[in-house]
């Protein structure tokens, strides 16, 4: 009697919870999706992330609404899907600023990626470029290393945000060369290129697209980019490796979408299967590539890897460069 009293107060919860879990799933959704985006409107990323929110609301039959919740490093965005409830009704896009970045250049951060984030997959793949404005005086990486170097702490460049990968890129090169060229952040690509354009600023880190009415009317021109091998758009132009014989030196800006941990298995896998199919669809990926966007969907543990390997390479990178977020 008492074994068969105690087999059913543990199996008995647990088949509870098995079928609620399924039942939530099975009904998932039933209401509109979240889709926060940790950059400001009008950049690569936001563009990418709307095409995509597109494309999954009809696959999960439901709209998914694009928020963009800029500021502080990509933290309140951060910020905003920890404190959602872990039902898959709010996903943030994210990228190694927020997963390997911000935890390896702050210790009063109270999440950590792998513990706290449930990945649903990879998105996009848009690395950057160092782009120059027509008034300054290079032709080449070359030629604005020879510039910095020898008038130091007179060059500024912009980023969409502190932080991230286009940040990260700049310093580590600067790093490596012993360059003095001052950054300022800005909230989103668009900004950032805005700034460039108005001559605030002679350099920007940015995707090739998001100036290229600049590049094509000669106000700005590509001086190298920042991946590992060189970029399809500009196939003549080195990479920031070519030039400086280090084959490590290279960031790629993978995006990718995340869930609040403790989001049930089931409905991960649903919305990683529209999101793959969202990010393929045929005018996501026309679309995207005439922004310099790659779409390049993979699984959750596709994405889990990435994460991984990003905690690795930018704890190097962020004690190399002396990166301190606040």
């Amino acid at each position: 009697m008492f074994r068969l009293s105690l087999f059913r107060q543990l199996i008995v919860p647990s088949v509870l919870i098995v079928a609620a879990t399924t039942s939530f799933a099975q009904g998932f959704p039933n209401k509109p999706i979240r889709l926060v985006v940790q950059l400001g409107s009008g950049g690569s990323t936001d563009v990418a992330m709307r095409l995509v929110a597109q494309q999954m609301g009809p696959l999960l039959g439901q709209t998914v609404v694009v928020e963009n919740k800029a500021g502080a490093n990509g933290l309140l965005a951060v910020n905003e899907l920890l404190r959602s409830e872990p039902d898959g009704y709010t996903l943030m896009s994210a990228e190694a600023g927020q997963w390997a970045i911000l935890p390896a250049s702050r210790t009063d951060l109270t999440y950590h990626p792998q513990r706290d984030f449930a990945p649903v997959g990879l998105v996009f793949e848009a690395t950057p470029f160092i782009v120059a404005r027509d008034s300054l005086p290079v032709g080449s990486l070359k030629e604005l290393i020879a510039l910095a170097k020898a008038k130091p702490g007179t060059l500024s460049y912009g980023v969409p945000a502190l932080g991230g990968v286009h940040h990260i890129a700049m310093e580590s090169l600067k790093a490596a060369l012993g360059l003095d060229i001052q950054v300022i952040g800005y909230k989103g690509g668009g900004q950032s290129v805005e700034a460039l354009t108005r001559g605030d600023i002679p350099l920007v880190m940015s995707g090739v697209v998001a100036t290229s009415s600049l590049l094509q009317a000669g106000k700005a021109k590509l001086l190298a980019y920042t991946g590992r091998a060189r970029a399809k758009e500009a196939p003549d132009l080195p990479t920031v490796a070519e030039v400086t014989g280090m084959p490590d030196l290279y960031f790629l800006g993978q995006s990718g979408l995340l869930a609040p941990r403790g989001t049930p298995r089931d409905v991960i896998d649903r919305l990683s299967a529209a999101l793959g199919k969202a990010a393929m669809h045929p005018e996501v990926v026309a679309r995207a590539a005439k922004f310099g966007i790659w779409m390049t969907p993979g699984s959750p543990e596709q994405l889990a890897e990435v994460m991984r390997d990003d905690l690795q390479k930018y704890a190097k990178a962020v004690k190399v460069t002396g990166i301190r977020l606040q």
